[in-house]
């Protein structure tokens, strides 16, 4: 009989981790009206990345321990956009991530990041003859930063050629 209480107590504590959640903590007095669900939110995997002015408005994380998956960094975007959404935001500098290991074979991620407001909507959709020098030095800055994120094993190869596509479209 001693075995059951335990049983419970192991089943509930894989089933509550087994959950995706994310939490916001505001930054300051400010309020902003929230935005549009398909409001283009901008992502930032440094600081130095953002070229201009910005204000916190709130700190964000969202965690998904990846029961019987294996997620990786790119598998928070969309969670964590939709949070800054909530709050106002119109860009996200990602200030922490590490894997989550919850099983033999799951791996879930856990991120940590900072919701900003820009003063301008980033141009992410700007087309070819909209690019400048600055636009060029961007994208081979995200180019690096997406690079290293491979190197250290945060997202696949297919994620990688994927998103530098993207980026390369994007010039």
């Amino acid at each position: 009989m001693r075995i059951r209480p335990l049983l419970v107590a192991i089943v509930a504590s894989f089933l509550i981790s087994a959950c995706a959640s994310s939490t916001t903590q505001k930054v300051g007095t400010a309020s902003y009206a929230p935005l549009a669900p398909t409001a283009d939110v901008a992502l930032f995997t440094d600081e130095s990345q953002v070229k201009q002015h910005f204000e916190v408005i709130a700190n964000i994380s969202y965690t998904d321990p990846g029961k019987y998956a294996v997620l990786d960094l790119s598998n928070a975007f969309e969670p964590l956009r939709a949070k800054a959404r909530e709050v106002g935001a119109n860009g996200i500098i990602i200030a922490h991530s590490e894997t989550v290991y919850s099983g033999i074979i799951s791996r879930g991620i856990s991120v940590v990041a900072r919701a900003i407001l820009l003063p301008t909507a980033p141009s992410a959709s700007a087309g070819p003859s909209a690019a400048g020098p600055q636009d060029a030095k961007e994208a081979a800055e995200a180019l690096r930063q997406l690079r290293k994120l491979h190197d250290d094993g945060v997202i696949s190869d297919q994620e990688y050629e994927s998103k530098k596509a993207e980026v390369l479209r994007r010039m």
